[in-house]
């Protein structure tokens, strides 16, 4: 994204990422008073909306170890343009792309895992949720690292079913998505330091917690602040973010010292992540058909299939 220009949204998310660890309680609304009593949307929630949900976490620039470093020197949490220099660029094999889609920003999980967002700039193109680098590159920190150990592989079939079972990252690092989403928002792609764990799911906790919903890419979600979204039972939450009960998250103290990461097989966050993610990796395509059979839609401007053509070919990119 531009300088303050938001990446278009994804129909069928990544699930990814990011959300995890938070905080809000959810309960149900009422049925229809002339028949039988009907489930409630809260109970039920809209199917898709923890993709959609899941796609604004992994879109979201806030998470990052910069943006912590803003918010220490007296910024404005739900102003997320704080120029991270890493975003300046995109990494190539040649020349970086100048400028890249989301500069004046901080890290997220797009910013490696790109689709359309470079697809009429010279060097760029389409991607299956992948960069453009060799070794993707890494948020600057005391540590003088740079960039990662690895690129980042395409998402799409990532997460077939294979004999051997499903592992993530080329070294097989993680054997769930939860596992790989929650390291990645506390670890050093998003700038944080060994050891600095806790103070990200708490500098993630306060940005959940403060979010107003008027940045730019909220407005992209019709603008419902996290805390509310993730309750699930406001009559201000659009239908298509309407999330269930058990998605939401429950109340919970503020963050101490001793502040830990809940299990993602457990944390209701993590599932929604790994809601956006599903769809696209496990879609069974051929390369080639995976980076071309995408248009533009709708008024978000989503990314549909043009046609789901199942085939034997099998992309092998464990991410």
């Amino acid at each position: 994204m531009s300088c303050n220009t938001i990446p278009s949204r994804t129909q069928t998310s990544l699930a990814f990422l990011c959300s995890m660890l938070f905080l809000i309680g959810a309960v149900a609304c009422s049925g229809d008073d002339n028949q039988p009593p009907s489930t409630p949307l809260a109970s039920t929630g809209t199917p898709g909306a923890e993709e959609s949900v899941g796609e604004r976490l992994f879109l979201e620039t806030r998470f990052a170890q910069a943006f912590k470093v803003s918010l220490d020197n007296g910024g404005d949490i739900n102003n997320p343009n704080i120029s991270d220099r890493v975003l300046d660029t995109v990494q190539t094999l040649g020349a970086p792309i100048d400028p890249g889609p989301f500069k004046g920003l901080s890290m997220n999980c797009r910013a490696c895992h790109f689709v359309d967002d470079l697809l009429d700039v010279p060097r760029g193109g389409m991607r299956t949720y992948t960069d453009f680098a060799r070794r993707s590159p890494l948020p600057a920190r005391a540590d003088g690292k740079t960039i990662a150990v690895r690129n980042s592989p395409p998402l799409v079939n990532a997460a077939l079913d294979r004999p051997g079972g499903v592992l993530f990252h080329f070294d097989a690092e993680f054997n769930s998505m939860e596992e790989l989403v929650a390291a990645t928002f506390t670890g050093r792609n998003f700038g944080w330091l060994p050891g600095e764990r806790a103070q990200a799911i708490a500098h993630i906790a306060r940005v959940v917690r403060s979010d107003d919903g008027t940045d730019d890419l909220a407005k992209e979600f019709d603008g419902t602040p996290f805390r509310i979204l993730f309750g699930g039972t406001d009559a201000s939450i659009p239908e298509e973010f309407q999330l269930t009960s058990n998605s939401g998250l429950r109340s919970a103290p503020r963050p101490t010292r001793r502040c830990s990461m809940p299990s993602s097989k457990s944390s209701p966050p993590m599932s929604m992540v790994f809601s956006f993610l599903k769809p696209k990796t496990v879609e069974r395509r051929s390369a080639l058909h995976s980076m071309y059979s995408w248009r533009a839609t709708g008024s978000h401007n989503h990314l549909i299939p043009t046609k789901l053509r199942s085939t034997t070919a099998d992309v092998s990119c464990n991410s």
